[in-house]
């Protein structure tokens, strides 16, 4: 559009406002002080002083209620942080001696604002936030976990409320989208625009996302277990898990319950039509149908016949040689390091979901020590798999482990000084590094603050702080922290 000027219009009415319209989206940017055009789209606003230059600029697309002058505006901004941070949980690590404690206490202290400033809006984020646009600028619904749970972990749920709430809005569409497939209930796409239909370039194939309304939900319960929870989100739970049962088909000759093909798994690698029965979305729609049958309970409602039966007869976590494996079609995640590529996510059974009969503790302590020495950690891994593992390692009772992993120095692991984890690309053949494409990668932060909580406040039954090695090294005092399931 910067070498297109006439492609676009920039119009100033009066003295303050600029109505622009570019490809058929119309906003608006108004100004405090009067605007002098420069050129098609250039305008300057100058100080009356010379010296000092304080103006307010506000964005919609509508036109702008009168300005507040820029001085309200910062004390606003600074009483709105002061009160952010006077809330929701805190973590104290200076008085431990280990010399990690500063830079968990940094990257903490970081992530929280930025996930404050990016993670929260009428509309969910996209993955690099308000920072720079990446993926068309849309929002990408598998990583609203990552995006928003910290904030119900960390005593802040009306932010994640905020987000949440679009899902409850956009119900209608992703009925339509559940339909249009031949499913039930409701079916949330990959890559969305705030309108919340489905954008090209996103695979419509991925499923990992259609039960995160219902854990964020959960979590949401945990904290308010009162009728307005119930009320807010019970239809998005239970349309949510009707979709989910639905794309479920009954192999008569296991009598099990299979998931795929085609299917687009968390592993972003593997041809999804012949994708079936991948250990993180099997696990996941075990706890997610037994999540909502709960909920149908709380809701004084009988329990769904149908979702008994699938959890009856889910198709078990695949595995080979005693590891669990990404999916069962194609079981040679440790005989092939092609298939040691980008998320390991046999490892979320057992860490970023709660332990449960359906995950063996011992086959997944095998996987996690296979994964932490024979996982291409070079070729692609993503910000948001390095607390993952980590959340894992936990679980398993691996505190320095978990440590090792939440701050080793990866590829998209490391951490501008302002709090970004920037991302790059896959690895070319004979480069030592992926070229950096992505500068902002909030799912990282958001991850972060999540393996954190955990590390710290643990889970349902836990001892306290699991992620910490108790050598002496480490004295951590928290405050308002919520445990997960």
């Amino acid at each position: 559009m910067w070498d297109h000027p006439d492609s676009h219009t920039s119009a100033l009415i009066g003295d303050n406002t600029v109505v622009r319209d570019a490809n058929g989206a119309r906003y608006q940017v108004s100004c405090s002080l009067p605007l002098r055009r420069v050129g098609s789209h250039g305008f300057v606003v100058e100080s009356a002083s010379g010296r000092v230059l304080e103006f307010t600029l506000s964005f919609s697309e509508n036109a702008s209620e009168p300005f507040p002058d820029p001085v309200s505006v910062r004390d606003r901004c600074a009483g709105h942080w002061q009160a952010f941070w006077k809330s929701g949980g805190v973590v104290d690590f200076s008085r431990s001696s280990n010399p990690l404690a500063k830079k968990i206490e940094q990257r903490m202290v970081l992530s929280h604002y930025l996930t404050a400033v990016q993670c929260v809006g009428d509309i969910p984020a996209q993955e690099s936030g308000l920072t720079c646009n990446t993926w068309y600028g849309k929002h990408h619904t598998e990583m609203i976990w990552w995006h928003n749970a910290h904030f119900i972990l960390w005593g802040r749920p009306s932010m994640a409320r905020k987000n949440l709430s679009w899902f409850v809005r956009r119900l209608p569409d992703a009925r339509a989208l559940a339909g249009n497939r031949g499913l039930k209930g409701v079916r949330w796409p990959k890559m969305v625009g705030p309108e919340g239909r489905e954008s090209p370039g996103g695979n419509p194939l991925i499923v990992w996302n259609q039960p995160h309304p219902i854990y964020l939900a959960e979590l949401l319960w945990r904290q308010c277990p009162e009728k307005e929870t119930l009320d807010a989100y019970s239809d998005l739970v239970l349309e949510s898990a009707h979709c989910m049962a639905s794309m479920l088909r009954f192999d008569p000759e296991r009598q099990r319950y299979v998931l795929g093909p085609p299917l687009w798994i968390a592993q972003e690698i593997h041809e999804p039509a012949e994708s079936q029965n991948p250990s993180f979305e099997l696990a996941y729609w075990h706890w997610a149908l037994t999540t909502a049958q709960r909920w149908r309970e709380r809701l004084g409602m009988p329990r769904e016949a149908h979702w008994d039966h699938i959890l009856g007869h889910l198709a078990p976590m695949p595995e080979s040689g005693g590891l669990y494996v990404a999916l069962e079609s194609h079981p040679d995640t440790w005989t092939n390091l092609a298939s040691r590529q980008d998320h390991p996510q046999m490892l979320m059974p057992l860490g970023f979901l709660p332990d449960s009969p359906f995950v063996d503790r011992a086959t997944m302590d095998r996987t996690l020590t296979a994964v932490l020495d024979q996982w291409d950690w070079e070729t692609k891994i993503w910000g948001w798999d390095y607390p993952m593992v980590a959340m894992a390692a936990t679980r398993l009772g691996r505190p320095e482990d978990a440590l090792e992993v939440l701050l080793r120095d990866g590829p998209n692991n490391r951490y501008t000084a302002c709090g970004h984890c920037p991302q790059g690309s896959d690895r070319a053949e004979g480069q030592t590094s992926g070229r950096r494409e992505i500068a902002a990668y909030l799912p990282a932060n958001g991850a972060y603050l999540a393996a954190l909580a955990l590390m710290v406040a643990g889970w349902d039954g836990s001892s306290a702080h699991p992620g910490f090695p108790d050598d002496g090294s480490w004295v951590i005092q928290s405050e308002g922290l919520h445990p997960l399931p």
